[in-house]
């Protein structure tokens, strides 16, 4: 089995130096890292944010699709305020670097599993198993049937379409809820 070596991100010399940064960056937008977007929908998540965000996000020039090259390169239009520039800037400062390569299947286990944590944190116990437990047999019978798109009807808040969306079958998945 190879061994994955992480390195700390460039400017940290120890694991505790960079856990107080995370600590220190953590608590300046500790809303934030356990938003999901649903929380826009169902409460008023919105009006936690920045007011300069709020605006930037509401212009109407404002292209939605910039987002994904922003989770992927860290890169925001200049006409983004420059508390949101600080904010992407801690957060990519932060992101760790990995080398080497384990075992395919490994690889999945962890992503899965990430994928699990962020999608279920803010769920209940009963919510989180149950939707563990669906996620991973929509997956498997999707695989097996060869299916191209998973439609989640009755999708509520959209739990375990989060959990597929995101997960490593590549489905695209239609949520309904009236």
């Amino acid at each position: 089995m190879a061994a994955v070596e992480i390195q700390l991100p460039e400017g940290f010399a120890t694991v505790a130096e960079y856990a107080a940064e995370i600590k220190h960056v953590y608590k300046q937008y500790a809303h934030l890292p356990n938003m999901h977007i649903v929380d826009f929908f169902v409460t008023e998540f919105w009006q936690t944010l920045p007011r300069e965000w709020q605006e930037y996000f509401e212009a109407s020039d404002f292209e939605l699709s910039s987002l994904l090259s922003l989770a992927s390169t860290g890169q925001l239009d200049q006409r983004a305020p420059e508390s949101l520039h600080s904010y992407v800037r801690a957060m990519f400062h932060l992101r760790l670097n990995y080398h080497g390569s384990p075992p395919t299947d490994q690889i999945e286990k962890e992503k899965h599993q990430q994928e699990l944590w962020y999608f279920l944190d803010s769920m209940s116990p009963k919510k989180k198993i149950e939707v563990a437990e669906l996620s991973q047999l929509v997956a498997n019978v999707a695989s097996e049937s060869k299916c191209s798109l998973v439609v989640d009807v009755g999708a509520g808040q959209g739990y375990l379409s989060r959990v597929l969306a995101y997960s490593s079958t590549g489905l695209p998945v239609l949520a309904v809820d009236s």
